[in-house]
């Protein structure tokens, strides 16, 4: 199954190129639904977001994402509607956070699910816990 979600998703190029952030920096584990095709990529040079479609209703998939978002290594942050009725989950681990917006697909069965991911940046250190050399040489006078 991910094997088919990782070739159909190489297929899922936009019309127009944009630096896109690797699946390994931004989604290193990738949540697919279950009974779900991907109908979508987007994304920048920090974030992406894959998008699918699933045969579960959303009250299914909600339940099957909180059971195991509420598990090592994964801890659950947010979980909450939008104001179109979608709900957002937010959850944590070790490496990039990762976002699951769930929505009733139009006009068929089934549900919209929104899967992104974010590249984790490096640790900004401030000037003065700095280890530059220069600071470490310096003496006072």
């Amino acid at each position: 199954m991910l094997i088919l979600a990782l070739a159909a998703l190489s297929a899922c190029q936009p019309d127009v190129q944009v630096d896109q952030a690797r699946m390994a920096d931004a989604l290193p584990v990738l949540l697919v639904p279950p009974a779900a095709q991907v109908v979508g990529r987007s994304g920048s040079e920090d974030a992406l977001q894959i998008t699918f479609r699933s045969q579960w209703d959303k009250d299914r998939l909600a339940e099957y994402y909180r059971e195991l978002l509420s598990k090592e290594p994964w801890t659950l942050v947010n979980d909450a509607e939008d104001r179109d009725g979608a709900l957002v989950l937010y959850a944590e681990r070790d490496g990039p956070p990762l976002w699951i917006r769930i929505d009733k697909a139009v006009g068929a069965a089934g549900s919209m699910v929104e899967i992104s991911g974010a590249v984790a940046g490096p640790a900004v250190v401030p000037d003065s816990m700095s280890l530059d050399s220069t600071a470490a040489d310096s003496t006072p006078s």
